[in-house]
């Protein structure tokens, strides 16, 4: 079956605009986007029992699966003016977050982290 130009698989943007039309802004989709957490990461990171032991492998197990360890240990250097590592970043520091305690939280998240920091 023949593509149009629109639907071509070739396009990377993740969006698709009408045919014959001008093209509103790509915008950014992350495979991993979606992803729950709570599917991946059985543990829940808390301070009264402290339990990072147990946590870390699973949640160092995501992001490997998804090619996202850079955004936690450093291997790369942070570029939040590129809107494709602001995605990235932003739904890691979202699995850190859904994964641990609000005690802990209360300790670790300050405004404008990137998931490194967090």
């Amino acid at each position: 079956m023949p593509t149009s130009p629109a639907t071509s698989p070739s396009q990377s943007s993740g969006t698709l605009a009408p045919t014959g039309t001008s093209a509103a802004p790509a915008i950014l989709v992350a495979p991993y986007a979606t992803i729950s957490v709570k599917n991946h990461i059985p543990v829940t990171l808390e301070l009264a029992k402290p339990n990072f032991n147990q946590w870390e492998p699973f949640f160092s197990s995501l992001c490997g699966k998804f090619g996202l360890l850079s955004h936690v240990d450093g291997t790369a250097a942070a570029n939040p003016t590129d809107p494709a590592w602001a995605i990235t970043d932003s739904c890691v520091r979202g699995w850190l977050l859904g994964s641990a305690r609000p005690d802990v939280l209360g300790l670790a998240a300050t405004p404008n982290q990137t998931a490194r920091e967090l």
